[in-house]
């Protein structure tokens, strides 16, 4: 039976070290850049048109 818990584990998908530092690309990167993305679309389409009032 699976745990509940397995859908909030972090996984490495491309791991990444630079000295003591560790870089590694995870699920929860992927993530956060997918909803930076969207934002930006949907920022892109609705609100960089630069219209403080809405015209007729």
């Amino acid at each position: 039976m699976a745990s509940p818990f397995e859908q909030f584990e972090v996984n490495r998908i491309i791991p990444l070290q630079l000295g003591v530092l560790d870089l590694s690309i995870t699920n929860s990167t992927v993530y956060m850049l997918y909803a930076v993305l969207v934002y930006q679309i949907l920022y892109k389409i609705n609100i960089a048109e630069g219209k403080l009032v809405p015209g007729r």
